[in-house]
Parts: C-alpha cells; structure tokens; sequence
C-alpha cells in the first residue's frame, strides 16, 4: 500500500503512473490535500506528512459516506443483504452496514436487519444500506435508507452503549435507493425502486408517482433546484441492469414539493442515469442511456418549465458504459461526467456541441471484478476562483484534475490518497466544521480518514 508518505514517490520505490486520453505518462505521485474549504492549492501539501488513518472495516464495498461537524456516517453492502425474501441463512452475511462515528468514537445501529423466518432465536438478516444523509437544520440527525424496506432516523448526539439510538423509521413498499434533503431545509426525497418519489418530513410522507409501478422501473437518479427551480426536484427512472436490454426507457420529472404533484414530464423516451440542475436553478443536464449504445445528454431550461430540451448531445462513447454522476462547477461553467469506464470527460457549458474539454482517466481496476469505474467526482474552488476536479477510481485513486491544464500536462493529476482497493466512494469535509479533510471508502470495505 501506497500510504502518504512523500518520500516512498521520490524515492521511486512507489512510482503513480497518470493516464491521459489513453497515453500513460509518469507522475512524481506528490500528495496532495485540503487545508480549508474552498480548497487552497498551496496548501494542499499539508498532509503529505500525515499518515492515512484506518477507520472502519465495513461487510462489504462502501456505498457512501457523509459528514456533519464532528460526526461521519459511513453505508455499505453486505453480502446477503440485498433480498429481503431470502429465507436461508447466508454465514457471510454480516452486520454493519451502517457505522457513525463521534470524532474516534464508533457508533453501530441495529438497524436495517430483519428477522428470518422459520428460525429460532430470532437469527436476523442484515440489509445492505443504499444511501445515507445528515439533516441540514439538524446536523446531528441522521437518515439511512435500507434494503429492509424502510428509512431510519438516527441521532448522532445520544449514545447508549456505543449503540446508536434509532428515532424513528419511515416503512415503506418499495427499497430506498437514494436519500437528498432539500437545501437548508428538513424536508426529504426518497428514491424507490418501484419508480415512486417519497417526500417525508416530521414522520410524514408523500407519494409521487414518476413511473407506475407495473413498468418495474426505479427512480435512478434526482436533483434538488435552486434559486429559480427552488422548492421542485427532477427526478429520473430506468430499469434495473437486469432488464435494461429489454427495456432502454424512462421518464424525467419536474416535481413541486410543496403541492408534491409532478409539474412537467419531459420529452425524453430513454432511460435516465445521472441528473444534476446548475446552481442558479435555471437549466437541468440528464443523462440516458438508450438501445444501440445510444448515449445521450439532454439540456432543459428550468425556468420555462418546457418538456422539450433546448439541446440535446450524442455522447461519442462505443463502450457498453455507463455515466456513475454529472456534477457541475460552482460558476456553472464546467460539466463533468464520471464514467463506468473509468473515465471522466469535462465539457464547457457554453460549447457542449463541441466534444468534451478535458478526457481524464484513471489506471486499470486494481481488486474488483466488476468495477464501477469512476464513481463520484467533486469540483472544489480555490480563492482565485479557479476551480479543480476531484475523482475517485478503480485504480483506488483520489486525483485532483486542474482544468486550466492541458490533458497531457504531466503535473495533472496529482494523487491525494492511493488505496490498494477500487475505490467506492469518497467524501471531501471542512476542517473549520471538525470534519476531516478526505475520506476514502474501498470496494474491499475499508473506510481510511486523513486527519
């Protein structure tokens, strides 16, 4: 394992190479990281003497991670614990799927499991737990959202036994695959896998249908609106891997929350992956994926709440992929795509016609059978201004990307953290707030904090 130290690089004993449009390039590998959030590139060589902490070792890959001031919740898969009508009792299927931790302190939940039936003792299955997410007007509040049907609220703030207390649960038809609280406020979406649309606050819900539930598809992907798209989400569906070759469709969404009826389907017959809405609210970018290898980036105007796309790109990518996310700058110029391929493409907004800006790749998968490629990417500013892409791979990477480099500018690239495992998910945090400054979940289960 690679760790931080900067002189195994200089040394040469641990050598990163750096792959740029499909060109393999050498890279000195220098350690980089955050200081203060908005990052500081001059400041980001702070921790390259600071040795990565082992945190967690989880059942299964690391789905996601987030944080909140002193607390850092962490979801994974365990194997087993993605059939809730199993009835045989799997010896590899264990718990911990859902672990916070209070600064060292680790806190574990007796959630998401359930009971098998026709045992004696009451022998519990542990679900795999999709998603988790930290409420923004009470940072201490933590909801997970599980194979086992249903939507827990833990609080972070009151410890019992090094146990964390549920406070309450959301039991719903369909499992929960994804979490997101609407901006600065408690109200929550959830995605289910029955292609319905739950907003829930104070122990209520809503149902939103996106899709009938006879279609078999699930909510795939959504994304919050800001100022003029403020108080509606956009949410989109396809069908699961399985059946995705036999049915490519979907459909996309314009939801009002506050009346939680849908407002605008849009004119989009393929199956939505990834959608994200700019951070002025006013345009939404939908990828789909559609029969032949037909990828495709669809561009609405928010504001004119308009079904039909005001452009639409042909995404030129031959390989049976997939994008993971979509993630947008904070001065909304820059697009980036974070592909199963293992590769990111970063597009200008205002010339998206004209192919992607920047290709971005990451090493060969270093454990995974199946690897998921890229699978999160995260724009951060500096004080300038300037704006940098960071990613984390299958190559068990975290890089940071400067757009204001060429692609084949060999000082691009550089490595944060390098992990022996592909990676699953990461989380970038504000030391200003007690958060750590990366967090790095492996596909392996292993979770690892820089400090």
């Amino acid at each position: 394992m690679l760790g931080l130290g900067l002189q195994q690089d200089i040394q040469g004993r641990h050598s990163k190479q750096s792959w740029h449009n499909g060109t393999e390039s050498s890279t000195i590998g220098l350690v980089t990281a955050q200081n203060t959030f908005p990052w500081e590139r001059s400041s980001f060589a702070f921790l390259a003497h600071r040795p990565k902490q082992h945190i967690n070792k989880s059942p299964g890959a690391v789905n996601s991670i987030v944080q909140s001031g002193q607390y850092c919740a962490i979801a994974s898969v365990t194997t087993g614990g993605d059939d809730i009508g199993e009835s045989e009792i799997n010896p590899y299927n264990l718990e911990g799927s859902l672990v916070a931790l209070n600064h060292d302190e680790v806190m574990t939940t007796e959630g998401h499991s359930i009971e098998i039936q026709g045992t004696t003792n009451g022998v519990k299955r542990y679900m795999t737990v999709a998603d988790i997410q930290f409420n923004p007007l009470k940072p201490y509040i933590l909801a997970s959202a599980g194979y086992d049907l249903c939507v827990r609220f833990w609080s972070c703030k009151s410890i019992e036994w090094g146990k964390l207390p549920q406070m309450h649960k959301l039991q719903l038809e369909c499992s929960p695959r994804k979490l997101g609280y609407m901006p600065n406020q408690s109200l929550l979406a959830i995605g289910g896998d029955n292609g319905t649309l739950y907003l829930s606050q104070y122990k209520k819900k809503r149902d939103v249908s996106i899709t009938p539930v006879s279609r078999r598809q699930m909510i795939s992907d959504f994304s919050w609106g800001t100022g003029s798209s403020a108080g509606h989400l956009l949410a989109t569906t396809c069908t699961s891997d399985d059946d995705e070759l036999k049915d490519p469709t979907g459909v996309h969404k314009l939801v009002n929350a506050e009346i939680g009826k849908s407002v605008c389907t849009l004119d989009i017959a393929d199956g939505g992956h990834a959608v994200t809405i700019n951070n002025t609210g006013n345009y939404s970018y939908i990828y789909t994926k559609g029969s032949l290898l037909r990828h495709t980036l669809w561009i609405h105007d928010m504001s004119q709440r308009n079904s039909r796309a005001c452009q639409s790109i042909q995404l030129d990518v031959q390989d049976q992929t997939e994008v993971n996310a979509i993630t947008i700058s904070p001065d909304d110029r820059y697009i980036a795509l974070a592909w199963k391929h293992n590769v990111i493409h970063v597009y200008d907004s205002q010339y998206l016609s004209k192919g992607p800006l920047h290709v971005y790749s990451h090493g060969p998968s270093i454990a995974a059978e199946t690897p998921y490629g890229v699978v999160k990417a995260q724009w951060v500013s500096r004080p300038s201004g300037v704006v940098d892409l960071v990613s984390g791979g299958a190559d068990g990477c975290i890089c940071l990307w400067d757009v204001s480099r060429a692609n084949d500018d060999i000082r691009n690239g550089q490595i944060l953290l390098q992990l022996d495992d592909d990676i699953g998910y990461f989380s970038l945090g504000d030391i200003h707030k007690q958060e750590m400054p990366i967090v790095v979940g492996t596909c392996g289960g292993d979770t690892f904090g820089v400090k």
